[in-house]
């Protein structure tokens, strides 16, 4: 027990479980006793000087609308740490084939990367492969995404030659979607894959492109795809395999520069014309030659059709097929600003959309921030006026 005199009057301060000798407790009092006559001196020399009590407390108002204003908004605090997803495809290919020849070499080169916690990969039956790198927190994903890139670029000649020509992406991935944009057909004229297709062309490029927009992913269907459907039997039967109808189409389906002519008076750009762009374009394709010498041509032993690449995806809004395009923000950015530029972009974009195409908002998180910020303003204007008052 220690006892506290100050201005006359004394108190007990009673520490628990604590043996104390005389010294102890002398230098504790004193410390008390310090800090008391500290604290009445302060408290005396603002209630004689009110000037300096209002000019304190400005100063401590100003000191918080600065700081107000430059922290970062968001509607979760950022306590989950970075990641980095490499994906890649492998057509043809088991899970069990695309985890041995993809992601196995992939991942002895990553493992060791700076900062990194741990990684995990998986494979799905259709060919894909998403390897998922998880970093510390606090690491900037800028640089963390320019590290795995390098260890992936040190892994590709190990790789299939069909994966190295499809091609490896690395993106930092963020599962924290701002805002969802929806885009329908009211009336039914426009499918899905049509609807993927303009966000493609005309919406994804304009809002990727918007200060504090990170990604821009689409949701359902898929894009425009000329799809090959084998006959099992005319291929049989004509003495074809697979390997000869995606050697074919792989060697006729090219874009090759002719070159020009020159003389000493003009000048002529050739162009040859040597992609397949339509259905009739891939049906006349020539696959090979039967043992009779008959041309054979790929509409002869397949179905040709230009529908969506993925098939498997769909998205609906308000009961009616459509397309979501998902707007993710950068790790730094101000989700509240973000959507005031979605906003102002989507206005802009309606005015020039098509007959029977519709694009609303669907999902916005930051509603729930705006109203936390209005919350938090209330609050202080409240303690603004109290503090006036009392003053």
């Amino acid at each position: 027990q220690v006892t506290l005199e100050l201005g006359g009057k004394s108190a007990n301060i009673v520490f628990a479980d604590a043996n104390l000798d005389a010294a102890e407790s002398g230098v504790l009092s004193g410390i008390f006793a310090a800090a008391g006559q500290t604290c009445v001196a302060g408290s005396r020399a603002l209630i004689e000087r009110p000037v300096l009590a209002n000019v304190l407390a400005i100063l401590m108002v100003v000191i918080g609308l600065v700081a107000l204003f430059k922290l970062p908004v968001a509607q979760y605090p950022d306590i989950v740490p970075p990641t980095v997803q490499v994906t890649t495809r492998y057509p043809g290919a088991s899970a069990r084939t695309v985890i041995d020849a993809v992601a196995l070499p992939i991942e002895q080169q990553v493992n060791g990367v700076e900062g990194m916690l741990y990684m995990g990969s998986q494979a799905t039956t259709d060919g894909l492969m998403t390897l998922t790198v998880t970093f510390k927190l606090g690491t900037d994903p800028d640089k963390a995404q320019q590290l795995v890139q390098n260890r992936v670029a040190q892994a590709e000649p190990r790789l299939p030659e069909e994966v190295r020509r499809l091609g490896l992406t690395t993106v930092k991935s963020s599962p924290d979607l701002t805002m969802v944009v929806h885009l329908l057909s009211p009336n039914g004229r426009y499918d899905m894959t049509y609807l993927r297709n303009y966000a493609v062309l005309n919406v994804k490029d304009r809002l990727a492109r918007l200060q504090g927009v990170g990604d821009v992913q689409l949701f359902g269907s898929g894009d425009y795809a000329m799809r090959v459907w084998l006959d099992r039997e005319a291929l049989a039967a004509r003495q074809l395999t697979v390997n000869d109808v995606e050697n074919a189409l792989r060697r006729e389906n090219v874009e090759l520069p002719a070159g020009r002519i020159e003389s000493r008076q003009r000048e002529f750009t050739l162009r040859t014309r040597t992609s397949l762009e339509s259905e009739d374009d891939f049906r006349n394709l020539v696959i090979g030659r039967t043992p009779d010498g008959y041309l054979v041509r790929l509409g002869d032993i397949a179905e040709v059709r230009l529908a969506a690449e993925d098939q498997r995806t769909i998205a609906r809004a308000q009961g009616l097929p459509g397309l979501s395009v998902g707007v993710v923000p950068t790790s730094k950015a101000n989700v509240l600003d973000v959507s005031k530029a979605v906003h102002k972009e989507l206005a802009e974009l309606k005015r020039s959309l098509p007959k029977d195409i519709s694009a609303e908002i669907s999902l916005d998180f930051t509603v729930f921030v705006s109203e936390s910020m209005r919350k938090v303003l209330t609050v202080l204007g409240e303690t603004m006026l109290i503090v006036l008052v009392v003053i």
